[in-house]
């Protein structure tokens, strides 16, 4: 793996104000020498940049990009994910993200199961995740909490991690 960087220290960005910035590259190759993975990015900050914090700062980099890119994830996969939740409390922000994660964590080990694969059929996921969630909206609690399966001593999942 190939690693460079560079960075530069109070680039001017308006009359007063100034901005520090880290570019970053990241090349892996293979034993025979092909390339089979780039990475390259460059973040913007207030820190200042040196040869001792440039490092913490790529993975701090690195994993707000990984925040986001589950963030996008849950805003395009019909998780109603969206940036403005904390502006009238901050722990409504938390709040509502650990409940999308979990949503987002039940549907995923959900969509693993055989029964969930033959009940989708031809829909798309989001499509089938939506129809799910419609008829849990439209059913009573009271349905639900003493359906037969929910009664059973043991329930069994069954997963299929075979390829489609």
């Amino acid at each position: 793996m190939e690693r460079r960087v560079k960075w530069y220290n109070n680039v001017a960005c308006g009359k007063e104000s100034s901005v520090n910035v880290l570019r970053f590259s990241e090349v892996t190759k293979n034993a025979n020498g092909v390339v089979i993975k780039e990475f390259h990015t460059e973040w913007l900050g207030k820190t200042a940049i040196n040869k001792r914090n440039w490092h913490s700062l790529v993975e701090r980099g690195r994993m707000r990009g990984d925040h986001e890119d589950t963030h996008n994830s849950l805003k395009n996969r019909g998780f109603a994910a969206r940036h403005d939740y904390a502006r009238s409390n901050p722990n409504l922000c938390l709040n509502w993200k650990l409940l999308m994660f979990l949503a987002m964590l039940i549907f995923e080990l959900f969509s693993f199961t055989t029964i969930a694969k033959e009940a989708r059929g031809k829909r798309s996921w989001m499509k089938f995740a939506r129809d799910l969630l419609q008829q849990l909206v439209e059913i009573k609690w009271e349905a639900i909490s003493y359906s037969s399966i929910l009664r059973k001593a043991k329930i069994q999942f069954r997963f299929d991690f075979a390829p489609e």
